[in-house]
């Protein structure tokens, strides 16, 4: 066949294509089973910090092991919690997905034992204005939610904007500070918080209530 006809072009692209295909296909299954295992790690540390466990010194490694150690798995209903035992209290902890600003954010909170306070929250994946709304993942931000009393009916929980110096830390005022610069995101944040143990609350109690 010569290289200058019409059959060696259409066999060469053919041929091409399929080589082309292939490679794509691998690399497609590679990238995604170690995304997949990145985000299960992700999500095990979140999970970890929402309860009160202090994961900022742990390698992946660590991570997994304490993961298993800690943290029991109940499945209901098509629903996951994940329930723990910290500073001899009980813990649940679920993840929620909601609306961010810029576009999906999932975040695992955690009730304590009385359901009237947090235990505290994390994110497992956003897409936040890195320095604007991505501060949501800044330990200042998080460390506000731990042992943050609820209030009894909703909005559960409030934002508010302190410019001088942002970290609320009162327990009992059922108030976190939102991100200074980032409205959006903090309201965003808020709703999803609320609407998160609205819906999440009355399972909880109903299941693990004594």
């Amino acid at each position: 066949m010569k290289k200058e006809s019409a059959a060696y072009t259409i066999l060469f692209m053919v041929v091409l294509s399929l080589v082309l295909s292939s490679v794509l296909g691998f690399v497609s299954s590679f990238t995604k089973e170690r995304i997949e295992v990145n985000l299960t790690a992700i999500r095990a540390k979140a999970i970890l910090e929402a309860v009160g466990i202090n994961v900022h010194e742990m390698d992946l490694r660590e991570i997994e092991k304490t993961f298993r150690e800690k943290i029991q798995i109940d499945e209901f209903d098509g629903r996951k919690v994940y329930l723990a035992s910290v500073d001899g209290r009980r813990v649940y902890a679920f993840e929620y997905t909601g609306a961010g600003l810029w576009g999906l954010v999932s975040a695992v909170i955690a009730l304590d034992e009385s359901f009237e306070r947090l235990a505290g929250i994390s994110f497992v994946r956003h897409s936040e204005t890195p320095g604007l709304g991505g501060r949501i993942d800044e330990n200042w931000f998080k460390r506000q939610f731990r042992g943050e009393k609820l209030s009894s009916s909703y909005p559960y929980l409030m934002f508010a904007t302190n410019i001088a110096k942002p970290g609320n830390y009162d327990p009992n005022d059922s108030t976190v500070d939102a991100i200074t610069g980032a409205t959006g995101t903090s309201k965003a944040i808020e709703k999803l918080v609320n609407e998160a143990i609205k819906q999440w609350k009355p399972i909880l109690m109903e299941r693990y209530r004594r």
